[in-house]
């Protein structure tokens, strides 16, 4: 709860600091955010996508992602 309160508080400095000509954009944004909330018609939407996904590739996109990256010389971020 502290910690929401001090986001909230930073983003309220920020816009203050603002100048004036950006208060627009941040208002856009803004709206955007809001009307951006996730439905259960959103989310169910995806259901069964990867149901006919090939057993062996996803299994390369999953259990063997390390050790293909490790193999192809790229870094692991952890």
């Amino acid at each position: 709860m502290v910690e929401n309160m001090d986001i909230r508080n930073s983003i309220k400095q920020t816009i203050d600091e603002l100048p004036e000509e950006h208060l627009n954009q941040v208002s856009t944004f803004l709206k955007q955010l809001e009307g951006e909330e996730t439905t259960n018609d959103d989310i169910q939407s995806y259901f069964g996508m990867w149901k006919d996904l090939d057993k062996t590739l996803l299994k390369n996109l999953t259990t063997d992602l390390h050790k293909n990256r490790l193999t192809a010389g790229r870094k692991i971020e952890q």
